[in-house]
């Protein structure tokens, strides 16, 4: 097999591993993956577990090495990644609300718990 050929297992790899997989490539952390794709930090840690097992890597920098030699990250950074869910896009964003917003994140160090009151639609998120 020469190194741009790709294995028989290559198949195995669902859409959403390739998906990581290319998030991994464009730099992107956990986190930022987790929010990129609206899942859980648990949930792309054990993607990644699956996606280093099936390349035989033990990191991110081998994951990403192997991927590449076999064509199977495309980057995602220019793709335009639509949501996975049927909501509506945000309109607006919190306006005039700076100040209420660095109160409860100031609120959110101290205490465990914060409950906003007041009428719907007053943008309490």
């Amino acid at each position: 097999m020469n190194n741009t050929s790709k294995p028989s297992w290559m198949e195995e790899f669902s859409h959403r591993e390739i998906e990581i997989l290319g998030l991994i490539s464009d730099g992107l952390s956990n986190r930022e993956i987790s929010r990129r794709l609206y899942l859980s930090l648990d949930t792309v840690k054990w993607y990644n577990k699956r996606i280093y097992s099936k390349l035989g890597a033990n990191n991110r920098t081998q994951a990403v090495n192997l991927a590449r030699r076999y064509n199977l990250t495309e980057s995602q950074s220019e793709k335009h990644l639509q949501p996975i869910h049927n909501l509506p896009a945000q309109m607006t964003s919190y306006v005039g609300r700076k100040q209420e917003i660095a109160d409860i994140q100031q609120l959110l160090t101290t205490a465990r718990l914060v409950t906003l009151t007041g009428s719907g639609g007053t943008g309490k998120g």
